[in-house]
């Protein structure tokens, strides 16, 4: 959607529910397995416009609240792909969450000022729609050689982003929750 008609959403649901505590993006496109040969800049751009410019555009349409220091708990789903080696052919998907992880970062610092926190949770692989276009012997391969023989799970997921939206995580600002079962520890 358009800046105006997103600012205008915004504002219809600050009006009918009050002040905004928290705010979990985890928008993605689809994952293709592609070589960079095979990609074009627009690919890349895709990415960069559903997974980094909407909490741009969330964080501006909440600048009257932020500013008025009413704490929001910002929560952006990275991946584990940021952790260690990259995996092949998901460049620009990789390139969009390193892009999303230094902006997660920037707003820590940034926002804190105004009482707000925003923190990252980078999950494994996962078996969701999302992987589907993925081959299934990258899965199996993931699950296999992982030290919990599995892949992440929705509810790993969820329980992260409950634990740091509790009032018990009010100090931690700028953290990144890896959930991989160890496949790399940091």
């Amino acid at each position: 959607t358009n800046s105006t008609t997103f600012n205008n959403l915004m504002l219809e649901i600050i009006l009918k529910y009050g002040d905004i505590h928290s705010v979990i993006s985890t928008l993605s496109r689809p994952i293709f397995y592609k070589k960079i040969f095979d990609l074009e800049y627009v690919n890349f751009n895709n990415h960069f416009e559903i997974q980094v410019k909407p909490i741009i555009d969330i964080i501006k349409s909440l600048n009257n609240q932020i500013k008025r220091k009413v704490q929001i708990k910002f929560i952006a789903i990275l991946s584990e792909v940021i952790i260690s080696n990259p995996p092949k052919y998901l460049s620009d998907y990789t390139t969009s969450k390193y892009a999303l992880l230094g902006f997660c970062k920037s707003m820590a610092i940034e926002l804190s000022e105004y009482k707000s926190t925003f923190n990252m949770i980078s999950p494994g692989l996962m078996d969701t729609k999302l992987t589907k276009t993925l081959p299934s012997k990258l899965l199996e391969f993931n699950e296999n050689n992982n030290p919990l023989k599995k892949l992440c799970s929705t509810d790993d997921v969820s329980n992260a982003i409950h634990f740091l939206l509790s009032d018990k995580t009010n100090y931690i600002n700028g953290a990144n929750i890896v959930i991989n079962g160890g496949s790399t520890i940091l």
